[in-house]
């Protein structure tokens, strides 16, 4: 077992409620009715390939199209009538979103790229379940410069924490974006079945990843360009490798269970499993979260979990939800 840097960022919760009557009831399952949000979209003002906030705008807004499509196909056509064809507007939901999940993904890995950021669909791959997402090639003059640099400079560590920000990217995207979907649904004290999948198949990706790809062997890939080779990696082995250059030892097993803790731990991912049997089952477009609260209104949310790799190690965020504080 490595050695892992972890920061834990909380909120106080008692210390809040301390602010109320000493002598108020403890805390209790609250009821109410639950509220689905309104779908809206949301319209990136910068280039999403360049920026973290603009792709989980483009991400938010292409996958919430596509859960209106579900929607309005598997209720017109009457479907969400049935078990089973509210099973498969869950399994359709679900493959929507490991799609956009994807392409958000790996968008994120050109943050880095100054003048060359550009990628291509490639229809005719369809090795992982939709069309391929070709990144910005290597010829690219500021790719060159790179990889020129670190030919010049291989123990440079400037090189090795430019690698490590570009393999971590992708990481740190999903869990942007599913935390933004986690806000959401905390906002109205309700979760959306479409809500709950996309939050859930956010907050998994990380656990999934590491577990499939993370025993993966490093290899060296020949190019056309003389004195260039490229280490075949994925962003589980490159982002170990990288931090134990750095001198920073990460395993895959306690990276590993520090993504599952991080996801089973979380609130919002018993909310969405709650949404999903809910909308299976009985047919509820909707369900309550699970809250806590006092007779004064006050409602607490259990917390959810954020894993991100960084520079310094795997940084774990914790963030929970209080509704009802001065009437809000």
């Amino acid at each position: 077992m490595g050695v892992v840097r972890v920061y834990i960022v909380t909120g106080l919760i008692g210390i809040i409620l301390a602010a109320g009557p000493s002598s108020g009831p403890a805390l209790e399952a609250v009821e109410s009715p639950p509220v689905r949000r309104d779908r809206f979209l949301l319209v990136p003002m910068r280039d999403p390939l360049a920026d973290y906030d603009a792709n989980t705008m483009a991400w938010y807004s292409a996958t919430e199209l596509f859960h209106a499509g579900g929607d309005a196909l598997f209720g017109g056509l009457g479907w969400q009538k049935s078990i089973v064809g509210r099973t498969a507007h869950l399994a359709l939901t679900a493959y929507t979103c490991l799609a956009t999940n994807h392409y958000s993904h790996e968008m994120a890995h050109e943050t880095l790229n100054k003048t060359a950021r550009h990628f291509r669909i490639d229809l005719s791959d369809w090795s992982q379940w939709f069309p391929s997402f070709i990144p910005n090639p290597i010829p690219d003059e500021w790719d060159m410069e790179e990889f020129e640099y670190y030919r010049l400079h291989p123990f440079d560590t400037h090189i090795y924490e430019w690698f490590l920000k570009s393999v971590e990217s992708g990481f740190y995207q999903q869990t942007l974006n599913g935390r933004f979907i986690a806000r959401l649904s905390n906002l109205s004290g309700s979760t959306a079945f479409t809500d709950g999948v996309t939050f859930y198949i956010n907050q998994w990706y990380q656990f999934e990843y590491i577990r499939k790809y993370g025993d993966d062997p490093i290899r060296v890939i020949e190019t056309e360009y003389e004195h260039y080779g490229i280490l075949g990696h994925n962003d589980v082995t490159a982002y170990i490798r990288y931090m134990s250059i750095l001198d920073t030892e990460i395993s895959k097993d306690t990276w590993l269970a520090a993504a599952g803790l991080s996801a089973l731990l979380s609130g919002q991912l018993w909310n969405s499993v709650l949404s999903a049997y809910g909308y299976i089952v009985h047919g509820e477009q909707v369900v309550r979260n699970i809250e806590f609260g006092s007779e004064d209104g006050i409602r607490v949310a259990p917390p959810n979990f954020y894993l991100f790799p960084t520079l310094y190690g795997l940084y774990l965020e914790s963030e929970t939800s209080i509704r009802g504080i001065g009437g809000g």
